[in-house]
């Protein structure tokens, strides 16, 4: 299937899995986690199994994305995997949930923070080269807040134009040289927030437009 499109066959092709007496996985996501957290779901989800009156099953797995992250595929052979699976809609509520009660259950199940799930189980990743790459997904500067500025190497991440550095320790957390802690998902939901402000404030008229429409196409990856 593809992203963010409607598509009636593959509801056909679902419901054609079910009738065979199979159960259909799906991800609704659809997509990477960057920084090791859930996005937000489409109540879609929740239409579908309204429509096709079956119960739901989730299953949130943690310690995929600290193996490896998208920013840096090297296996981290330290991080332990969990599973949590668990009937959210059973047989006999799905005709008298409605959708908004079936998508609130769903989503509530499928929260997950990888780098909360480090720090609390000390789950210890204590590989060199740990934060190479995580200047993908950390690319602003929390200091001098100049985009695309942060540089990473072996278990450091640093500004490139005002010098601020962070290292990340065994259990996730970013220790800058000041003694200041950072959870690396609060760096980027900062950055999600200053893309939107920017934005918002943007004006857009003809001429502001043609002189920024890259910069602002580049930020949009990012919402």
């Amino acid at each position: 299937k593809r992203k963010f499109t409607k598509d009636i066959l593959l509801i056909k092709h679902v419901k054609d899995v079910l009738d065979r007496g199979d159960i259909p996985v799906i991800y609704p996501e659809a997509r990477y986690a960057n920084v090791g957290t859930n996005s937000h779901l489409t109540p879609s989800i929740a239409k579908l199994a309204k429509l096709l009156k079956v119960p739901v099953v989730t299953i949130n797995m943690h310690g995929n994305y600290l193996q490896q992250p998208i920013w840096n595929l090297k296996e981290r052979k330290g991080a332990r995997l969990k599973a949590e699976l668990k009937c959210v809609v059973r047989p006999e509520e799905v005709g008298k949930l409605s959708v908004d009660e079936i998508f609130s259950r769903i989503s509530n199940e499928l929260q997950y923070d990888e780098y909360k799930y480090q720090l609390e189980n000390k789950i210890s990743i204590k590989d060199e080269w740990r934060a190479e790459g995580l200047h993908y997904p950390l690319y602003r500067c929390r200091k001098c807040g100049k985009d695309f500025a942060m540089t990473s190497s072996g278990s450091k991440i640093t500004c490139k134009f005002c010098g601020d550095s962070y290292e990340m320790d065994e259990y996730g957390v970013l220790n800058s040289t000041e003694g200041k802690k950072i959870h690396i998902p609060d760096w980027y939901e900062w950055q999600r927030l200053e893309c939107q402000k920017y934005v918002k404030e943007l004006s857009l008229t003809k001429r502001s437009y043609k002189i920024k429409r890259n910069y602002i196409f580049i930020f949009l990856c990012f919402l």
